[in-house]
């Protein structure tokens, strides 16, 4: 049976550096929550006086400023994109993607300013391909664009975001798995509690489990599962962006 929460080897041995490499980024309070990591206790240093020193720790954060910059400058001209073709509707889709390539409102030049980001940070980014889910296939192309099932969109993905992988022949994603976590309110509407979910794909079809705290089933359960966007290219629709 498939472990979906299983981590490739590679994932478990530089999780802990991506953590690193995002405080360093981050710097502020996130630092001074994560100061342990980085300010050793002395030895026989006295417990009182260790965290008056984690309490007074202070990082100037040159690389933050330094990442930023680089981002701001290699956009400082958004990109044109040019289309060429007498199809009215290929162009209207291309502009309503640039300008909103995410269904979050973020035009494709701010889009892969952040993807630049996560690159310089912790050396990969990954980009996810992804299509408005249906109830089932449309019956012709104008109940697709109606529906909203024609609308591809992008979804950055962290490298802490991809858990486990494998790669064919030709050096291309086999499958690959996803995992994200987050807090939700609980049915009882009195806290909130974690859900992970995690999200197999393979070169055809997409499987997406759930996992809340708390439930009486402590493992992932299957949710949903179907054909994804890039099926009939056979392409597992997650793309990496490495910076060499």
């Amino acid at each position: 049976m498939f472990d979906i929460d299983r981590e490739h080897p590679e994932y478990a041995a530089r999780k802990a550096t991506w953590r690193n490499y995002r405080d360093l980024y981050a710097g502020g309070d996130q630092f001074k929550a994560n100061a342990t990591e980085y300010l050793v206790r002395r030895h026989r240093e006295p417990l009182d006086v260790y965290y008056e020193r984690l309490h007074r720790v202070f990082y100037e954060n040159y690389i933050g400023s330094i990442v930023d910059w680089y981002g701001a400058t290699l956009f400082r001209r958004e990109p044109i994109v040019t289309l060429q073709g007498e199809n009215e509707t290929g162009r209207s889709f291309f502009n309503r993607f640039v300008e909103d390539c995410d269904l979050k409102g973020s035009c494709l030049s701010d889009f892969f300013r952040r993807i630049l980001i996560e690159s310089l940070v912790s050396g990969t980014a990954y980009i996810l391909v992804d299509f408005p889910r249906s109830n089932g296939p449309a019956a012709n192309r104008a109940q697709e664009e109606a529906d909203g099932q024609a609308r591809a969109y992008l979804v950055e993905c962290g490298a802490q975001d991809v858990i486990n992988w494998q790669h064919d022949e030709m050096g291309n994603f086999e499958w690959i798995v996803l995992r994200t976590e987050s807090l939700c309110q609980s049915e009882s509407g009195r806290g909130w509690t974690k859900e992970t979910k995690w999200i197999q794909y393979d070169k055809e079809e997409f499987r997406t489990y759930k996992r809340i705290e708390g439930q009486k089933s402590g493992e992932p359960q299957l949710v949903s599962q179907g054909r994804h966007g890039l099926a009939r290219q056979r392409r597992v629709p997650v793309f990496p962006f490495r910076l060499s």
